[in-house]
């Protein structure tokens, strides 16, 4: 359940100094940018109403990790980033990485 974000907001810039830092933090330009192992294996999951769509930064990272050729998940369920929602789908993510 990533916080995959598209952009750099005014409200995240407390966090990162400038763009540079950010994208250095950023699974998305990671991914696009940088060689990955195929041998990993990747399960994203955001909520349909999450306040910051992260289901659309989970849904371009899975395009980026699929066309290089990396076992990647991608699920958008019912909720929003929060606690509730973690626990409504924790079952999943335990028999994930439990293989």
């Amino acid at each position: 359940m990533p916080a995959l974000e598209l952009e750099l907001d005014d409200e995240d810039k407390a966090y990162y100094k400038d763009i540079h830092v950010w994208e250095k933090y950023d699974p998305i330009y990671i991914a696009r940018n940088n060689n990955i192992s195929s041998h990993i294996h990747v399960y994203l999951d955001a909520g349909d109403k999450d306040e910051g769509r992260f289901y659309e930064g989970c849904s371009i990272l899975h395009k980026i990790l699929k066309e290089k050729g990396i076992n990647s998940q991608n699920y958008i369920f019912a909720g929003n980033h929060s606690a509730e929602y973690i626990q409504s789908n924790i079952e999943k993510y335990l028999k994930f990485y439990g293989c």
